[in-house]
């Protein structure tokens, strides 16, 4: 029976798991988006969502238990003065995982990691760049591709080395089938 038993050992004893967790939570919080594989992200996620809704209380109380709870100092701070203004109008929900690749090495499960936020500055640049896409198709009509080794070359950027018109012809077919 696992009464009472919570959470996952990572491979790790009481004291090394406890500072792991410290440590990716505040990491987390300062870098606002992480990644690692996917148990220690469900094992942060709980832990992050708890620090994040004690300090939305924004007493005394609070910033002693949050300071006990992370490795850093800037990262107590960040919660106070950045985060809260974010996440006010939430109970909860303030973290996502989203899966990625398998990582190369072990083939161990990853995920992102990575706090909730909208930042007014880059949704109002992304709303500016839709609008000046929009009206640049409507004004000018796409030119189509020229095809070919050579022009292809030239679009890239790369410089094309001139070369005697009988091994262009001979290039231009054998890339041409």
């Amino acid at each position: 029976m696992r009464h009472r038993v919570k959470g996952k050992k990572l491979s790790r004893k009481r004291g090394p798991r406890g500072e792991l967790i410290k440590n990716l939570v505040t990491s987390l919080i300062l870098y606002e988006k992480i990644i690692t594989t996917a148990a220690k992200g469900k094992m942060i996620k709980g832990e992050a969502e708890k620090i994040l809704r004690i300090g939305q209380r924004g007493d005394l109380h609070s910033r002693r238990l949050i300071l006990s709870r992370l490795n850093s100092k800037l990262a107590a701070a960040k919660i106070f003065e950045d985060l809260n203004e974010q996440f006010k109008h939430k109970k909860s929900g303030f973290i996502r995982l989203a899966r990625i690749d398998n990582r190369k090495g072990d083939d161990a499960p990853q995920v992102i990691v990575e706090l909730l936020i909208r930042h007014k500055e880059e949704t109002r640049e992304k709303k500016e760049n839709k609008a000046e896409k929009s009206k640049s198709r409507v004004q000018k009509k796409e030119e189509p591709k020229k095809r070919g080794f050579w022009n292809r070359l030239k679009e890239a950027g790369t410089k094309v080395k001139e070369v005697r018109t009988s091994t262009k012809k001979t290039i231009e077919r054998t890339t041409s089938k």
